[in-house]
């Protein structure tokens, strides 16, 4: 399981493990830089015969000087600059550099400014190993250091940080100044929050994770970590799907929405719903749409619902509620609009119904004056968008967007429900504070109707007997997995939603035969 937390949080991992488990500071250093350096070894090409180290003077500089070590004693040609006098190095980092100065001569002492780094910089070595400040610094660089994070970036040569590139933020990604740009970041123990943001792309590069040696037992005591989804879990958190099984057997899923001009949303959640293993699936719309939903869906059931000019309305309550009859959860929002009275019509629908819902898009919006109704649903997932959460909040989108780590897991709470917000990443919190994340960005999926999918799976899910938590999880990651193989198919321009529904097929089967074929 790989976890992304804070920079506050590794410093807590960190005291832990010496403090509390009496792990010495060296053993990890020697773990980081180790793991470190059989990374960059797959990288060097038969080419790449010099490297330049660049350390500072924590214990960041200490990791990329075992780097460098290491490097040199398996034979290649390596310089070290440390940004600092000998005496103002951590006492780990200083053990390392006493190491490295018995192995070579080439270890220099020095200010950022010195002109021979400024030359080796610029005289383009193979790889450049930035270890200057990891998450030792959250705001803006100063000094001499921003002209030597110019150079560097302006530099030819391959470009590889050890755990953060310097002048990154590791809780924001979104740097105040000047920051190194890399190719490949190798991030020590846990990515850190801030590398997954898309504010911090052009910087990071390509991102893998060593290990530090934190016992999995340490981690797992540490809260406020989200845990990333993987196929691994996904293949656990699957319902059983036994062979015997009928289609009652599997879940009926009820999706509440469309308005005039809005018809394809329902259509494509209920398709999902369908494509993930709901047994049947109903599609409650305005009566005055019906014939659009009836011609559209093969195996979807439609159910005229009483409407005001194409869009649900207050008198459209009692065939609400005749359609959950029988249904085992709901999807409700996708196409449902903002029309006068449909907010109600949503509201006293889930206020007289048990059953678990999943909600989303103008279903969300239909609670904004009314936010403390939202406590009073049972098994709900909530899936806005920046823009549909920041309605309720009366926030702005990028505010929702920046604090999205902070915020996700405290509404859950304050609201009871299991919240997830969509975007890169996308987080999900349950009411117990169990957390979640899911990181693939892909641009293929920035389209209309990509919620409504996501709506349909976890709709799916719930109707299947997931608890809200795990349906959320495993349809987030569904629908990730199934946009990835879409975008491969179709590239990221042309991928459409229908698309994404397409490869769902494929995705599960991978997942229930790990054996058989891969993706």
């Amino acid at each position: 399981m790989k976890y992304v937390t804070t920079s506050e949080k590794v410093k807590e991992l960190d005291r832990r493990a010496v403090e509390d488990w009496g792990i010495p500071a060296s053993v990890l250093m020697e773990n980081a830089g180790r793991n470190a350096t059989e990374l960059i070894e797959e990288e060097l090409s038969p080419e790449s015969n010099r490297i330049l180290v660049i350390a500072g003077k924590g214990n960041n500089g200490g990791d990329g000087l075992v780097v460098a070590r290491r490097l040199l004693d398996r034979g290649y040609q390596v310089e070290a600059f440390v940004l600092g006098d000998r005496g103002e190095l951590s006492t780990e980092t200083g053990r390392n550099a006493k190491i490295l100065e018995r192995m070579t001569e080439k270890v220099r002492y020095c200010s950022p400014d010195y002109a021979g780094l400024i030359r080796e910089v610029e005289s383009n070595p193979s790889v450049i190993v930035d270890a200057i400040f990891g998450i030792g610094i959250e705001g803006e660089l100063r000094g001499s250091y921003p002209e030597l994070v110019a150079r560097i970036n302006d530099s030819e040569s391959r470009k590889i940080a050890i755990d953060l590139p310097s002048g990154l933020p590791a809780n924001t990604g979104d740097p105040p100044g000047k920051a190194v740009k890399v190719d490949l970041t190798i991030t020590m123990g846990l990515y850190k929050q801030g590398t997954l943001r898309p504010e911090a792309r052009d910087y990071v590069g390509r991102q893998e994770v060593v290990s530090v040696g934190y016992p999995r037992k340490l981690v797992r005591g540490v809260s406020g970590l989200w845990p990333g989804l993987n196929d691994e879990l996904a293949r656990h958190l699957l319902p059983d799907r036994p062979a015997g099984g009928h289609k009652g057997d599997f879940g009926r899923l009820l999706v509440v929405g469309g308005s005039d001009g809005m018809t394809g949303a329902p259509l494509l959640a209920a398709e999902a719903g369908l494509r993930s293993g709901a047994g049947l699936v109903f599609l409650a719309g305005p009566e005055s749409l019906n014939d659009v939903f009836a011609s559209s869906l093969r195996e979807a059931l439609s159910v005229p619902v009483s409407d005001r000019e194409g869009a649900f309305c207050p008198e459209s309550l009692d065939d609400l509620l005749e359609a959950t009859a029988g249904k085992d959860a709901l999807a409700v929002g996708p196409g449902i609009g903002r029309r006068e009275g449909t907010g109600q019509a949503v509201r006293s629908l889930l206020e007289r119904t048990s059953r678990p819902v999943v909600l989303d898009a103008d279903g969300i919006v239909g609670f904004s004056d009314n936010q403390d109704e939202l406590r009073d649903l049972e098994n709900a997932v909530l899936t806005p968008h920046p823009g549909e959460l920041a309605h309720l909040l009366e926030t702005n989108p990028k505010e929702v967007d920046r604090r999205r780590f902070e915020l996700v897991p405290k509404l859950a709470n304050d609201w009871g429900l299991t919240l997830l917000l969509k975007g890169v990443p996308t987080v999900i919190a349950s009411p117990d504070g169990d957390l979640a994340l899911a990181n693939c960005p892909n641009s293929g999926m920035a389209k209309g109707g990509s919620g409504d999918v996501l709506t349909g799976l976890i709709g799916s899910f719930l109707a299947q007997g997931l608890p809200p938590f795990t349906a959320a999880r495993l349809g987030t990651w569904l629908h990730c997995r199934a946009g990835e193989l879409g975008a491969e198919e179709h590239g990221v321009d042309s991928l459409q939603p229908g698309d994404t529904i397409e490869t769902l097929g494929a995705v599960l089967s991978e997942w229930r035969n790990p054996g058989g074929s891969s993706l």
